[in-house]
């Protein structure tokens, strides 16, 4: 609209002029003063335009154009007869542009009342004239220019209403996809982590992170926070790298959930610019997690069996029991990082498991104190094929395993050794110093090699 101003106000300054100096010297001319008044009219709805109030402005184009009109031909009669009140015609087009269609509709009927009016009003306007001239023409304009506005309108809701089905379609095919959508502004001076203001962020995110999307829009750095300290560098400089080259964003992270859970996530991205020019930054994330666990896992076991085979081949070239028992030591103490290590081997006449073979405990095994079966026994059906203890400090499960605690040992896992489904012994590691949570990769190791 405030284009629109700019240009009618020249205009009818122009135009005024004209007249002026065209009436100059055939007949007494006073109708300059209505201009004046539109001009003023007008320069008060650009100021209008230029602020939130557009719809007065809009109002006073409308109102001040179609009053112009009608006191130029109140004061002048021979305008009118010349078609001065054709005219009419703009404030219709301007309202078709700048009004509801209703508005258009009441200020087309409120013009036609007013023809009607104007030589009751002042008897110098011939009644017949008005009703054949602007009357007629104003009637037929109005009803064309409203079936055009109504039929545009209806285009226009169509066209509305098909693009909100398209978005609704696509926010639905987004928040179904197994993946976080995201959209961000490239504002590197903004407070933004990385100079990224978040835009969109699908409902996804709170599966993966546990923060609320409204929170995450209005932290910025709230998803900065969350990733990994070990990947943070790794991070800022790929996106130093995407912003400086334009080239698009592909790499893999660390991110916290607010439950202190761990995820793996890769992120895609790339730039676009939107209407305004704007740079965006359109992306994804796909968690990755299960994939990097299933190749820990095969790390993991690829090692145990690396282990385990290497044990294998060492115990099967030894004939003698103690360097056997020995061997199988050091490997256990190897491959589990072990502190130290000991054998016991049960004798069914006593049905003790004695103390054969160890590594690291600083005494002879054979100083230590055996263990009865039936404890072990015991022990062991309350957690298990196999005994973990993570803190012997805080944990009495066989009286006989104080004589580790004196040696110093806080931790041990004991794993029993059969053959035949018979026992025949038990492979205990143990470790020093803080109490140890034997993982899971740790136990399937200490029984594969038990």
């Amino acid at each position: 609209m405030s284009g629109l101003l700019v240009v009618l106000i020249p205009l009818a300054i122009v135009a005024e002029l004209y007249t002026v100096v065209t009436l100059l010297n055939v007949r007494p001319y006073h109708g300059y003063w209505v201009t004046v008044v539109a001009v003023i009219s007008f320069l008060v709805a650009y100021g209008f335009s230029r602020t939130r109030h557009y719809a007065w402005g809009a109002n006073v184009i409308v109102i001040v154009s179609s009053v112009a009109v009608f006191f130029g031909g109140w004061n002048d009669p021979q305008a009118v007869s010349g078609g001065f009140l054709d005219f009419l015609l703009i404030s219709l087009l301007l309202a078709s542009g700048l009004l509801p269609l209703r508005s258009l509709v009441v200020l087309g009927l409120a013009n036609l009342a007013g023809l009607l009016l104007l030589p009751l009003l002042n008897p110098v306007h011939d009644f017949n004239i008005i009703l054949i001239g602007p009357f007629t023409f104003n009637l037929v304009a109005l009803t064309i220019i409203v079936f055009m506005s109504g039929h545009r309108d209806q285009l226009e809701r169509d066209r509305l209403a098909d693009l909100a089905e398209k978005e609704a379609r696509y926010r639905t095919l987004v928040e179904q996809v197994p993946a976080v959508t995201y959209l961000d502004a490239v504002e590197p001076w903004a407070n933004g982590a990385l100079g990224f203001t978040s835009l969109y962020l699908s409902p996804q995110v709170e599966a993966l992170l546990g923060y609320p999307v409204a929170q995450l829009l209005r932290e910025p750095n709230l998803w900065w926070e969350r990733v990994h300290p070990a990947d943070r560098a790794a991070v800022s400089a790929a996106h130093e790298r995407y912003l400086s080259t334009g080239q698009p964003l592909a790499h893999e992270y660390r991110l916290i959930a607010a439950d202190g859970a761990v995820h793996w996530v890769r992120d895609v991205a790339s730039l676009r610019l939107d209407s305004a020019g704007r740079r965006l930054s359109q992306g994804l994330w796909l968690e990755t997690t299960e994939m990097h666990l299933a190749e820990t896992r095969a790390r993991q076991q690829a090692a145990r069996t690396e282990a385990l085979l290497r044990v294998a081949k060492r115990l099967n070239a030894l004939l003698d029991v103690d360097a056997l028992l020995a061997t199988l030591c050091e490997e256990a103490q190897q491959a589990l990082a072990a502190d130290a290590v000991l054998v016991l081997l049960y004798d069914p006449q006593t049905e003790l498991l004695v103390p054969a073979a160890g590594v690291g405990l600083g005494v002879a095994a054979d100083k230590l104190s055996s263990v009865p079966r039936r404890l072990l026994d015991a022990a062991l059906q309350r957690q298990g094929p196999d005994l973990f203890v993570p803190d012997l400090q805080a944990t009495s499960v066989i009286d006989q395993l104080a004589d580790y605690a004196k040696l110093g040992i806080r931790s041990l896992a004991y794993a029993s050794v059969q053959h035949e489904q018979q026992l025949v012994g038990s492979l205990v590691v143990m470790s020093r110093g803080e109490p140890h949570l034997f993982s899971d990769d740790e136990r399937l190791l200490l029984r594969g090699l038990a």
